[in-house]
């Protein structure tokens, strides 16, 4: 079983469009609705792998009852919290003519205490169960920064965890020795606050990481791939150039392919190709759906993989 954790899901609403105007009126060619936020995004991936996949956190209103039904609709359980205030809305503008996609993101409702307490209750409790953890997104500022630290020192000795965060909370949560992280290379540089520019800089900086007993990083490097790094090796997964209609849930397929690969124990190399030839597929769609097993299939015999 592989878990994840959302704590600020959304809906995303993406709305396809021609020559996006700003300051203009534009119609719309089509809209889709879909469940979305990082963790909810991997249990989607995960669950079309082939996995079972339950996925917690946050969600209320009526936004979060047509979240859930999505879930169920996908075959993903779920245990959230639900909660007094209204789930977000993350609205995308996919121009199919300029090839561009804008986001706009809303921040999400408040978290009383008695809801952080419900959720750390289950959570803990869900680990127990779990081969793998993953923790995953931002946070509502009503949440501690500390969030991620917090549970991952309370469940670590239960399960694997996978943290895929930024910021604060990335900084914090790295304190509680995650079994892996998966920060971009943006967030890399925030985090070990050095101005890495090449891939010798970068494996140097997560050597440091490893070597604080973190077993597993790996960097998501947009158009360029990935690289996968533990104490046993290193792989570059380049990708061949797309055209990209939208980025979102690119990382998110990078965490839960390489938590299958993982539980089906698969080594570095098969692991990071297969996590760069999903999230390349990924963002060929114009929505924040799965893609199919044949275009996947595609990439994967067109990643390159180099080992360090």
């Amino acid at each position: 079983m592989i878990t994840t954790l959302t704590l600020n899901p959304a809906m995303d609403k993406t709305l396809i469009l021609e020559n996006f105007v700003v300051n203009g009126v534009n119609r719309v060619k089509s809209v889709n609705l879909d469940a979305g936020g990082k963790g909810i995004n991997a249990s989607k991936v995960i669950k079309a792998l082939g996995k079972d996949t339950v996925a917690l956190g946050f969600l209320g209103g009526e936004t979060g009852e047509s979240i859930i039904s999505m879930l169920k609709d996908k075959g993903i359980d779920e245990d959230f919290i639900r909660i007094s205030g209204n789930t977000r809305t993350n609205t995308k503008v996919v121009d199919i003519i300029n090839n561009t996609c804008t986001d706009i993101n809303e921040n999400g409702p408040e978290i009383n205490n008695n809801e952080l307490k419900e959720l750390m209750e289950k959570v803990l409790l869900h680990s127990f169960k779990s081969e793998i953890f993953i923790l995953s997104g931002n946070a509502q500022s009503s949440i501690p920064s500390t969030i991620y630290k917090d549970i991952i020192e309370s469940i670590n000795s239960n399960t694997k965890t996978i943290l895929d965060a930024s910021g604060i909370l990335l900084k914090e949560g790295v304190k509680a020795k995650p079994w892996m992280i998966k920060p971009n290379i943006s967030e890399l540089r925030e985090l070990t606050q050095k101005n890495i520019n090449t891939i010798d800089e970068l494996i140097v900086e997560c050597n440091f990481i490893l070597d604080y007993g973190i077993s597993y990083v790996c960097v998501s490097l947009g158009e360029d791939g990935l690289i996968l790094m533990s104490k046993d090796g290193t792989c570059l997964a380049t990708p061949p150039k797309v055209i990209a209609k939208s980025t979102v849930g690119a990382g998110d397929s990078v965490v839960a392919s390489l938590a299958v690969s993982f539980l089906n124990g698969e080594d570095l190399i098969e692991a990071s190709k297969k996590a760069c030839a999903i999230s390349a597929a990924t963002v060929t769609l114009e929505n924040t759906g799965v893609p199919s097993k044949e275009i996947i299939d595609k990439f994967y015999n067109l990643i390159k993989i180099k080992n360090y």
